[in-house]
C-alpha cells in the first residue's frame, strides 16, 4: 500500500523535475547562442525567459512541496489504518477463538 502511494507521488515529482530541467535547458540554449563578448549582456528574450524560469521554479517547488506533503499524509493515514486494524484484530481473534473453543467443548459434552 505504501509503495503504491509512493509510486503515485513519485511520478508527479519526476514530472515536475523534468519541467524544471527543460526550462533550464532553454536558458542554456539562449546563453549558448551568444558570442563571447555578449554573454554578460542579457537580451530581452533572455530576461523574459529568466522571469519565466523563476516563476516556474517557484511554482514547481511549491508543487513539489505539496506532493511530498500529500505523500507523507498518505503514509501517516496508512499507518493509522494499520494500527487500527491491529488493535481491532487481536480482540476479534480472541473472541472468535473463545466462541469456537466453547462450541467444541459443548459438542464434546453432548456427544
Amino acid at each position: 500500500m505504501q509503495a503504491s502511494a509512493q509510486e503515485k507521488w513519485r511520478n508527479e515529482e519526476i514530472k515536475l523535475q523534468e519541467r524544471l530541467r527543460a526550462t533550464q535547458m532553454r536558458l542554456d540554449e539562449l546563453q549558448a547562442g551568444k558570442s563571447g563578448d555578449q554573454k554578460m549582456i542579457i537580451s530581452p528574450e533572455q530576461r523574459r525567459e529568466i522571469e519565466n524560469f523563476q516563476t516556474q521554479l517557484a511554482d514547481t517547488r511549491r508543487e513539489l512541496k505539496e506532493v511530498r506533503k500529500n505523500l507523507r499524509q498518505e503514509i501517516e493515514a496508512l499507518g493509522t489504518r494499520l494500527k487500527t486494524a491491529n488493535i481491532a484484530a487481536m480482540p476479534a481473534l480472541v473472541i472468535i477463538f473463545g466462541i469456537v473453543h466453547g462450541w467444541r467443548r459443548r459438542r464434546r459434552a453432548k456427544g
